[in-house]
């Protein structure tokens, strides 16, 4: 008998916010649009210039890219900031 390995499969997992500590701080842009929240709300400074999405937990870089924000990043700033 083989036993498959069992991975972090999405449809069981869930979503990224199943396992993503809360955010202390986000920063996104869409469409042009800016958004700082959490820890960006008091020094708006990006941790690395021309990001598109930062991410920070208890104040440090947990998460950034330099795409498109991905949906995650927007969901979670719904769910914990509320905006």
């Amino acid at each position: 008998m083989a036993i498959a390995p069992l991975g972090i499969q999405p449809a069981i997992a869930g979503g990224i916010g199943d396992w993503l500590p809360v955010p202390t701080g986000i920063y996104f842009e869409i469409n042009g649009k800016q958004f700082f929240l959490g820890d960006y709300s008091a020094d708006p400074t990006l941790t690395y210039p021309g990001s598109k999405w930062e991410v920070k937990v208890n104040g440090r870089i947990w998460a950034h890219g330099y795409g498109q924000t991905p949906g995650w990043v927007v969901e979670t700033a719904k769910k914990v900031f509320g905006f």
